[in-house]
């Protein structure tokens, strides 16, 4: 808000990347798509990208482009991605619990001084956490039917014929498999 005051606009990851830039005569096409692609994951609608790009870059876009030419950048950003990022879901998980975190120890002073509001953010913030996370999942007891007939076959409730005319040979293997771990 300060910077609004003081007449001077606060810059945002796409203009300060944008300042970087500058004296480069050409724009080229990786970088344009690298430019509407971090101007929209910075909330940037298509036509404040257009515009962005027509203001900063004008005479090195491609003569034909328009907004419809901000979408079928924005498209291949968005095809990249996959290649770019192969993170697994443990990396995926560990970035959103820093973001988490980063977003709780933010509003944590509010909550301690009672801030009601902040206290409601905390919570959400929490909940999300907990559901990322899989901690508010009933536990759940698998039932494996192939150690139970193992131990009907152990005790001597069921014969190994009983098994394949019930199951066939298939589950007997397994059955068999199951045996062999309970005993060794």
């Amino acid at each position: 808000m300060a910077y609004k005051q003081l007449g001077r606009p606060k810059k945002t990851s796409v203009e300060k990347y944008e300042d970087a830039r500058m004296g480069i005569a050409l724009l080229s096409d990786e970088e344009r798509i690298a430019t509407v692609f971090a101007a929209r994951l910075g909330g940037y609608s298509h036509q404040e990208i257009y515009k962005l790009l027509q203001d900063r870059f004008g005479s090195s876009l491609p003569a034909a482009y328009s907004e419809k030419s901000v979408l079928t950048d924005l498209q291949s950003a968005l095809s990249k991605v996959p290649s770019l990022y192969q993170e697994s879901a443990d990396d995926l998980i560990q970035i959103e619990n820093a973001r988490f975190e980063r977003m709780l120890s933010r509003i944590w002073p509010k909550v301690e001084d009672g801030d009601l509001r902040a206290i409601e953010t905390a919570l959400d913030i929490s909940k999300e956490k907990r559901k990322m996370l899989g901690l508010d999942q009933k536990e759940r007891i698998e039932v494996d039917f192939r150690i139970t007939l193992a131990e009907y076959v152990s005790a001597g409730k069921i014969t190994p014929a009983d098994i394949v005319d019930e199951f066939g040979e298939e589950v007997l293997f397994e059955v068999n498999e199951k045996l062999l771990e309970m005993r060794g």
